[in-house]
């Protein structure tokens, strides 16, 4: 059976009640996207003009983050990228061993932060896992209010402005919803083989089954087998058994 998450989930209760208070909120916790008319090459426009409108603004507001937390915010030509902690983030892609695929979840600010936070925790730790914003808070002139956003829901203490982040890479990737047809937030999907969303040898990204809904992470990803040969080993790792 499927662990649904809800704005209300608290460690402290019931497994039990849990479940079922999500059951009853799952429904209203899916958001349409509006992909409306779709001009990538406008997109790209935007989006580089965004980059270099914001980039003095982030690289200010990574500094004063680097030095007292352990997330870090950049923007390069994949977008806007919010990595934790510095030391992993910085480290050479060279040194880093291929990943089996990508893990996506499509996230929006729209979700209740509570929520985005749960996700986080569960790909805490994944170098698999990627969330994925359709866009910038505010429009593509916009990015202090998307990096503070993100800064807040990867807390893992709400409160605590100076604690710890959960590890987990985040982007803002319209083009990524485009070609996976994405259309309603949380939705998740693997992807084999791709090591970055818009690099990857085809240049396209396709995926066989998306998984909606407000389910945790091991529970979508068992709802894309066989569709997706998602590894057992990642599953496991999430919660999912083995």
């Amino acid at each position: 059976m499927l662990l649904l998450l809800t704005p209300s989930l608290q460690a402290a209760e019931d497994p039990a009640q849990l479940a079922e208070r999500a059951r009853q909120d799952a429904a209203q916790v899916s958001i349409e996207v509006q992909p409306g008319q779709f001009d990538r090459e406008r997109a790209q426009r935007d989006a580089a003009g965004a980059t270099e409108k914001a980039r003095l603004e982030v690289e200010r507001q990574a500094a004063e983050r680097r030095a007292r937390t352990d997330v870090t915010v950049s923007i390069s030509e994949k977008g806007l990228q919010v990595n934790a902690p510095p030391d992993a983030a910085a480290a050479p892609a060279a040194d880093k061993p291929a990943l089996a695929g990508r893990l996506v979840v499509a996230i929006s600010s729209s979700m209740p932060e509570q929520m985005v936070r749960e996700y986080a925790r569960q790909l805490d730790g994944v170098p698999e896992a990627i969330l994925v914003l359709r866009g910038f808070i505010g429009g593509a002139h916009t990015v202090k209010p998307t990096v503070e956003w993100i800064e807040r829901a990867l807390r893992k203490q709400p409160g605590e402005f100076d604690g710890p982040h959960y590890r987990v890479e985040v982007v803002v990737d319209p083009l990524a919803y485009r070609m996976l047809d994405i259309r309603q937030v949380p939705a998740v999907t693997f992807l084999p083989g791709v090591q970055d969303l818009r690099h990857c040898d085809a240049q396209t990204l396709t995926a066989s089954r998306i998984a909606y809904g407000a389910v945790s992470v091991a529970g979508a990803l068992k709802a894309l087998v066989p569709a997706i040969a998602v590894p057992a080993r990642l599953v496991k790792q999430l919660g999912g058994g083995g």
